[in-house]
């Protein structure tokens, strides 16, 4: 029994007429009718007796109808009191290949909208870990899925997240790379070439991470002494630029920001390896209803996206 249905129970009781009452509710008389009766029936117990001067509660409704009004009330302080208590710290993690991405946009225009709001963000290598319905902290993840991982960590969450873009994970050069004139890459082609990480490959090989057979496979194929671990995605960023036997693993479209400055670097896919998956933001729903304010930082995060993507379609466009 819901306490939306105690509700309905004490606005007839008052109404008296069964028209009046879904109008007070706002809710269709059929709706209303079934409810009562579906509670009748839950109860074994006849509530409402039908005469000429309306609708009337029996002995039993009575009785019961004076405990719901007392249920409500406890349930309506309690909606209070939650109301009262203070935010619990905001937390935002995204994986570390989206480190710089729409940032620091994204988090300045939050910080400028709640400036006195424990609000922090953290780009790490297995993001997935602080997917949770809990609310102390509350966890804003931003990580790349593929449709059965997505239905694990949902189920997770405890609601559905948003899929903030679709793409693949590539493979990052230097224009001046003997990669750079590819349709595709084979992992033959990678055997010569180092592979740049902005952390250690043992972050990446995660259990569940999305990245984790990609990064797997490529590192059996070129063997650990082509791979050269970097404290920054910066420098990952500028080794690839500047150093043509480089290359790095990067998501596209969300790549498509390191070319801002000019095609000092491309992408290519990957041949013979699963790299589609799609963007995710995973969020508590129930943290939400309590604070508006998450909504309005997942508002903020799902527009930016939307920018940025509508500015690599119009970039492709005109190429």
């Amino acid at each position: 029994m819901k306490i939306q249905t105690l509700k309905y129970l004490i606005a007839l009781s008052e109404a008296k007429s069964i028209n009046a009452a879904a109008r007070k509710l706002f809710i269709s008389q059929p709706s209303l009718t079934k409810s009562i009766h579906l509670m009748e029936n839950e109860l074994g117990l006849k509530l409402f007796v039908r005469t000429k001067a309306g609708i009337h509660l029996t002995e039993a409704g009575q009785k019961i109808v004076s405990d719901a009004r007392g249920i409500v009330k406890t349930y309506d302080s309690w909606l209070a009191y939650a109301q009262h208590m203070p935010l619990p710290p905001i937390k935002i993690y995204g994986h570390i290949s989206f480190s710089d991405f729409l940032l620091p946009e994204v988090v300045l225009q939050i910080k400028e909208q709640y400036p006195n709001r424990s609000i922090s963000y953290r780009s790490i290598a297995y993001p997935d870990q602080y997917i949770s319905p809990d609310f102390s902290p509350i966890s804003i993840v931003m990580t790349v899925c593929d449709e059965l991982s997505k239905v694990v960590l949902a189920k997770a969450q405890g609601n559905q997240p948003i899929t903030l873009l679709t793409g693949e994970y590539q493979c990052l050069v230097s224009c001046q790379s003997e990669l750079a004139k590819k349709q595709r890459v084979t992992l033959e082609d990678l055997k010569s070439m180092y592979l740049m990480l902005p952390d250690s490959i043992d972050e990446f090989l995660v259990d569940g991470s999305f990245l984790k057979p990609i990064m797997s496979t490529i590192v059996r194929s070129v063997s650990a002494d082509h791979v050269v671990e970097v404290d920054t995605l910066q420098n990952v960023i500028d080794a690839v630029r500047n150093n043509s036997r480089s290359y790095a693993v990067s998501f596209y479209p969300a790549l498509v920001r390191y070319q801002a400055s000019g095609r000092k670097l491309t992408h290519i896919p990957y041949e013979g390896l699963k790299t589609k998956g799609s963007l995710c933001l995973f969020y508590p729903e129930m943290a939400a209803k309590k604070y508006p304010i998450i909504n309005t930082i997942v508002s903020i995060i799902v527009k930016s996206v939307a920018r940025f993507t509508n500015q690599v379609t119009d970039k492709e466009k005109t190429v």
